[in-house]
């Protein structure tokens, strides 16, 4: 981990709209949960954390300015700050000048170098208002380098790149055009989507230039004469990297040289503008993008194929390239976020395995009891409280098909690896399970449990219903399915949580503890020599809504590390694993003195015109006309 250190400057020039307040400004670029920190933290799998100071808005009552040309802006604002304002830019990776201006105002926006006193730091020119996307892009300028991505299709071109640049369809270095790709970009969900810089969000960046930075898990694959396997890819959006999981790509080499990413985007997170799964093939060596910017790895998009129930056999349901190379979806299991693929040198053609669940539960209080909390025992937590005990009965429906699963196809399920007889009704098995416990504890036991279930046909498919015993208390199982087809047999594992028992406390409880943390939760200090950060693999599991709350949480923990409170540390962690039932989350510590290397910028890269956006939506930029 390292931080990526940036100073934002808000500058006013002439008369403007009241303009955002520099708290404002503080979470857009620097919460953890859905700013742009929270956009590279995720990019990089927790080795980039965007962090710094927004220096409050300067209203520069100068006659006379002109902005039109972005190193001149930056250099004319960093002397500035500099000189009359008595600031020192040195320890900043990156400058970001955020534009107050009248519409009729133009301006040069984008990414150049900068020299201030002491240093050579990336700049970013921008203008209140601009894209979600759009800065995230800039930013991506300052930390992984230069290079935009690029399609293979060189018809595509925008000016001011070489054709193809902008054109990658799922990668935030093509920004804002992305091949005309409409789906690339979507407005973040309400209440955040209500304003105009959250309505233009995502995508990833692509996988190979994450692969190359080591940001994803990939898996080296060497296509040779006659090869033809099957492999698991875990979805990008779906936690980060883990050897015990399945990899995030394949990394695919030929003979001669040329290399590929193979990966797989679910429609969720920075890239929920999907109107569903994609499997994508990406260049490096060879391609067009590694042409233009040598050795850079920026990335040539090859093509994308919607992944899902809806996706039909043949031909369209696989992605065939020049060599020949083949690469078909199989198996999709969207609850463990994994495609299988085949992959081939030949051309290839058939479908995917749809796995869908459905959970019906009965709730039953069962009874009730009392627990004291000493002082100090539990972080914000005190006194004697009352509890009732709940107990869950759950049945769980997961339906798998294929559309070539025809008359002679056969189907089979397992759980936990052990064979489902479909003649009995009853799997008795000994499991690791969680016994749920007043006193806000995770305990865990190994025990013998019973699960129910019925193995019954359905049209294109196979259909396994699972039914739990409460007094079991909760665990996890993996229900797998091998689909036999004339084309090919293929398996999906779904992992399956039952809670068969919990303890509810009233809602002064909740009341009590909130008050409590009322005086804990602290906004981001800009003199902390700490920075928490959350565990960037779970941060998809963060409840909606609790995102500010939680950045509250980290600055309050790096306030009781900068006090040397160790103690209270550790009780307030323990707290925030229970309160988000994340006991496996992890909370990094890293010192601002600890910065990592990041590409120096040496040159303006060129910006895409605005008229070249898709779709535009915000106000006029740049000193253009909007479509």
């Amino acid at each position: 981990m390292a931080i990526y250190n940036v100073a934002v400057v808000l500058w006013q020039w002439g008369p403007v709209v009241t303009p955002r307040s520099k708290s404002w400004y503080e979470s857009y670029f620097f919460n953890q949960f859905y700013g742009q920190a929270a956009y590279w933290l995720k990019q990089s799998d927790g080795d980039v954390i965007l962090d710094g100071q927004v220096f409050d808005w300067v209203v520069d009552n100068a006659p006379v300015r002109d902005f039109s040309a972005r190193g001149a802006t930056s250099k004319l604002i960093v002397d500035l700050m500099e000189g009359a304002h008595g600031v020192d830019l040195t320890p900043y990776n990156s400058i970001i000048v955020v534009l107050g201006l009248d519409a009729s105002v133009a301006s040069d926006g984008g990414s150049c170098s900068v020299t201030s006193r002491h240093a050579q730091h990336h700049a970013l020119i921008m203008r209140a208002g601009d894209p979600f996307d759009f800065v995230s892009h800039e930013l991506g300028h300052g930390i992984v380098g230069p290079p935009h991505s690029f399609t293979w299709n060189t018809a595509f071109q925008v000016s001011g790149e070489a054709p193809g640049g902008y054109g990658h369809r799922h990668c935030i270095m093509s920004a804002m055009a992305y091949g005309w790709f409409a789906e690339a970009r979507h407005s973040a969900a309400p209440p955040l989507g209500a304003q105009l810089e959250y309505q233009t969000l995502g995508p990833s960046i692509n996988g190979v230039t994450a692969n190359a930075r080591g940001w994803i898990d990939t898996q080296n694959v060497m296509l040779t004469s006659g090869f033809d396997g099957q492999f698991e890819i875990r979805a990008r959006q779906w936690m980060g990297r883990d050897a015990a999981l399945a990899p995030q790509g394949l990394h695919l080499t030929r003979p001669d040289g040329n290399d590929y990413v193979i990966e797989f985007y679910e429609n969720s997170g920075w890239d929920a503008g999907l109107s569903q799964p994609y499997l994508i093939v990406t260049q490096d060596k060879g391609e067009i993008a590694d042409l233009r910017y040598p050795g850079k790895h920026s990335g040539t998009y090859l093509r994308s194929i919607p992944v899902g129930p809806s996706s039909a056999g043949g031909l369209g349901a696989a992605i065939n390239l020049l060599g020949p190379m083949g690469v078909m979806p199989i198996a999709y299991d969207p609850v463990r976020h994994v495609l299988r693929v085949r992959l081939a040198d030949k051309v290839l053609s058939g479908g995917v395995i749809a796995v869908s669940e459905g959970v019906a539960n009965q709730e039953k209080v069962t009874g009730s009891g009392h627990v004291t909390f000493k002082p100090g025992e539990r972080f914000c937590v005190s006194g004697d409280w009352r509890f009732d005990w709940i107990e869950n009965r759950q049945t769980v429906t997961i339906d798998a098909t294929h559309p070539l699963f025809l008359p002679g196809s056969s189907a089979s399920w397992a759980i936990d690896g052990i064979a489902l007889d479909p003649a009995k009704t009853i799997l008795a098995l000994t499991k690791t399970v969680t016994v749920p416990d007043p006193k806000l504890l995770n305990l865990t036991q190994s025990s013998p449990i019973e699960i129910g279930y019925k193995i019954e046909p359905i049209p294109n498919g196979s259909r396994l219903t699972l039914t739990n015993r409460p007094q079991d208390n909760n665990y996890s199982v993996e229900a797998t399915v091998t689909l036999s087809t004339q084309v090919a047999s293929g398996s999906a594992t779904r992992t399956i949580d039952f809670t068969g028992r919990d303890c509810r406390f009233p809602p002064e409880f909740q009341e009590r503890w909130s008050t409590c943390m009322a005086g804990f939760l602290r906004r981001k200090l800009h003199d902390s020599q700490v920075v928490v950060v959350f565990d960037p693999s779970l941060i998809h599991k963060v409840p909606p809504g609790v995102e500010d709350e939680l950045a509250g949480w980290l600055g309050g923990l790096a306030h009781r590390l900068e006090r040397g409170d160790q103690e209270g540390f550790e009780l307030a962690a323990a707290m925030l694993r229970h309160r988000l039932r994340m006991p496996e989350a992890k909370l990094h510590i890293v010192k601002r003195d600890e910065g990592g290397t990041f590409p120096r910028m040496t040159e303006t890269m060129p910006e895409i015109p605005p008229a070249a956006e898709f779709p535009v939506v915000g106000n006029v930029k740049r000193g253009d006309t909007a479509p």
